[in-house]
């Protein structure tokens, strides 16, 4: 029996970047399908006040990155997600990321590849 392998392991593509709030907002292609930027655990699924569809994942690294606008059917609360594997299908043309850290907000520019 052959080892399944992943078929999707894509980097972070964007046409625009501005920044958005505590974060920033990416303009993407429509129906862009959204890579996981680090490897980590999955801490939060669902709608967020002021933010709406979000997914958080406590990456690795320490740092908790949000991804608003995703519709991410395919993972769920408290799973383990591997670096550019598929998160989900952008809502619509924007994404936003929010890269936070002891409950303090970062500069998305140190992070944002």
């Amino acid at each position: 029996v052959e080892p399944t392998v992943s078929v999707f392991n894509e980097s972070l593509v964007y046409e625009k970047e501005e920044k958005y709030n505590d974060g920033v907002k990416l303009t993407v292609e429509k129906n862009y399908l959204m890579p996981i930027m680090e490897s980590g655990i999955v801490v939060f699924k669902g709608n967020k006040e002021h933010y709406g569809q979000t997914v958080i994942i406590q990456q690795v690294d320490g740092i908790d990155l949000w991804y608003v606008n995703v519709n991410s059917d395919s993972i769920k609360l408290y799973d383990y997600v591997e670096k550019g594997t598929l998160l989900g299908e952008c809502v619509d043309n924007e994404i936003y990321l929010y890269y936070q850290k002891n409950g303090e907000f970062l500069n998305y520019k140190e992070y944002l590849p």
